[in-house]
């Protein structure tokens, strides 16, 4: 009981009205009637307000965060309510845990119940009884997802706060407890392309596990949200333990160690995947028609000695001057005189360059050069 107490602590004209609510004096408003509901579930506690105020602000007023009113799986466990004594009575274990999935409006869909041993069962709750299984329906099939405090979550998308995807609810609880926002749909398998939605203009990190499965997971989870988040990559938190995850980050790192991870990370190139058919094709503009493209990479390659830079002088020459160059003898075509710039890293600028630009006919005062070489 030690959440509830924390939380009861926090406000005044508190009066307990049944096992597992009470009421309270609202610290918004000024309440003479005890207005504040208070009440556990399962795994949260809720609080509400019959005068309209909004959580955030009684919160506020009290100091206390939205991640407070999530029980602690101590604290779930510890209680013997009858759908819990049935459920351990039918798998046979203890209950270490249980999380509420939800779909995109927020609405309950099923649960996922942890046994020791790392033995999960879905079930769905109805008047606080408990029918194991969903209703013969696959779990990557169902449009749901764990996310204990939605609101935050969706308040993070729109204010462009950075949010994830991880591995497992318990990952999502480690995110919430160090002020972060992240969701999941359960295990590996679990992955639920539907819930691609929630990241619609989001920026996004996928906190992949250290291991085949969990990489795999998250190369597809960013495959199907880039087409609608407003960026999406992926990190590996714990590279050097194998099958590590941002539980185990946590144990040898503080949150300003994860805001540097994500800062630094973020000058990486995103990953986005893009419809072909999305794509407006574009005429090609040419500097010198057929060979050259304008804004594009040409490469002349050959060995030592066959006329690389010779030909790069022509070209630079036909460039500044707008003469012909060597490539348009059969084809020749007007080029309006334009500048240059060349880079070297062999031949000195003084000593080679210069001269050889000069004889090819170049207006060497539109050229620029950059000049790596040493002269002495």
């Amino acid at each position: 009981m030690d959440d509830i107490n924390y939380v009861l602590s926090k406000f005044r004209g508190v009066q307990k009205t049944g096992s597992n609510t009470w009421k309270a004096l609202c610290p918004v408003h000024e309440d003479k009637k005890q207005s504040l509901t208070i009440t556990i579930t399962s795994d949260k506690i809720l609080i509400h307000c019959h005068a309209g105020c909004e959580l955030d602000s009684i919160l506020a007023a009290v100091g206390l965060k939205s991640s407070d009113l999530f029980l602690s799986e101590k604290a779930v466990t510890s209680r013997k309510d009858p759908w819990r004594v049935f459920a351990e009575k039918k798998v046979g274990k203890e209950l270490e845990a249980i999380y509420h999935h939800i779909d995109p409006e927020g609405k309950y869909v099923c649960s996922k119940l942890r046994f020791k041993g790392k033995d999960f069962r879905y079930g769905i709750f109805k008047n606080d009884r408990l029918t194991f299984g969903l209703n013969r329906r696959i779990r990557k099939d169902i449009k749901a997802f764990y996310c204990p405090d939605f609101q935050g979550f969706k308040k993070a998308v729109s204010d462009g706060v950075t949010v994830f995807y991880v591995e497992g609810e318990k990952d999502v609880i480690t995110l919430l407890q160090k002020g972060f926002y992240g969701v999941t749909c359960g295990s590996a398998s679990d992955w639920c392309p539907g819930v691609s939605d929630l990241f619609i203009s989001a920026n996004v990190v996928i906190l992949a596990d250290n291991d085949k499965p969990g990489i795999q997971l998250a190369e597809q989870v960013c495959k199907d949200i880039a087409q609608v988040a407003k960026s999406a990559r992926i990190i590996i938190p714990t590279p050097d333990i194998d099958k590590g995850d941002i539980s185990d980050y946590f144990k040898d790192h503080t949150v300003d160690d994860f805001k540097s991870l994500i800062n630094s990370d973020c000058r990486r190139s995103s990953i986005k995947a893009i419809s072909l058919e999305d794509i407006e094709e574009e005429p090609v503009q040419w500097l010198i028609p057929v060979y050259i493209p304008r804004g594009q990479i040409t490469l002349i390659v050959g060995d030592g000695g066959q006329g690389k830079t010779s030909m790069w002088c022509h070209i630079i020459a036909s460039i500044t001057s707008g003469k012909v160059s060597i490539f348009e003898i059969d084809n020749p075509f007007s080029l309006e005189p334009g500048e240059c710039m060349f880079f070297s890293s062999e031949d000195s600028v003084p000593k080679v360059l210069k001269n050889r630009l000069r004889k090819a006919g170049a207006d060497q005062s539109k050229i620029k050069f950059i000049d790596l070489t040493d002269d002495n």
